[in-house]
């Protein structure tokens, strides 16, 4: 399985119509294969520290047809006056090797959705 770039990234769409996303670290997805042709997804970026936010526990998925969901656990935590500073958000989650077909990648928290197409033998992922 090969990429054409180190990597895919792909961003929420408020980051793409906002002028301040790159500064504030909003999360976004990057995709990319290892050497056993598997598909990785990570997310990293700011997410709030109180109201509702990720907890520790590490996301699950789950692949139905063409669309893989990946969901992160939540918590709420009370918001101190000034809230704390958002903490940094990494998560790193192996799909395995995927049939040929156009994936939609539903990431439940932070709220992240991206679309590949896997093709070939060995695959290629590609936007």
């Amino acid at each position: 399985m090969r990429l054409g770039n180190s990597g895919l990234s792909l961003f929420p769409l408020a980051c793409l119509l906002s002028a301040t996303c790159a500064a504030q670290s909003a999360p976004h997805l990057t995709i990319s294969q290892n050497a056993k042709h598997e598909v990785v997804a990570h997310v990293s970026g700011l997410i709030p520290s109180c109201t509702l936010t990720a907890n520790s526990a590490e996301p699950t998925f789950s692949i139905q047809g063409m669309v893989i969901t990946v969901t992160q656990g939540v918590a709420g935590y009370m918001c101190t006056n000034p809230p704390p500073a958002d903490k940094l958000y990494q998560r790193t989650i192996n799909f395995g090797r995927l049939a040929d077909g156009t994936y939609t990648i539903n990431w439940t928290f932070p709220a992240l959705k991206g679309t590949i197409a896997v093709t070939g033998n060995p695959a290629r992922v590609s936007p």
